[in-house]
């Protein structure tokens, strides 16, 4: 089974980073040998699953947010700072 991951460079991995303002970057995408990697547009798969699903008829995006609940919340704040250590 493939796992996504080639042969020849386990343990080592390509890191993407790209600010929040940034668009999505393409990234290369491993396919089985022989056939070369190809470009994966995530800007491009985002929109197509957002347009796919129909979440702007599920969303409402006119109103303000629903507010979290207090479990969310805190955990939303964990996952934040751990981020910045």
């Amino acid at each position: 089974m493939f796992d996504g991951i080639r042969a020849d460079l386990q343990p080592d991995v390509e890191v993407y980073a790209w600010d929040i303002r940034q668009a999505l970057p393409s990234i290369s995408t491993p396919l089985m040998a022989p056939d070369p990697d190809i470009q994966l547009e995530l800007g491009a798969v985002l929109d197509t699953a957002y347009a796919r699903s129909r979440y702007d008829r599920k969303l409402r995006y006119s109103g303000p947010p629903q507010p979290l609940s207090p479990d969310d919340s805190e955990w939303i704040a964990s996952v934040v700072n751990r981020v910045g250590d």
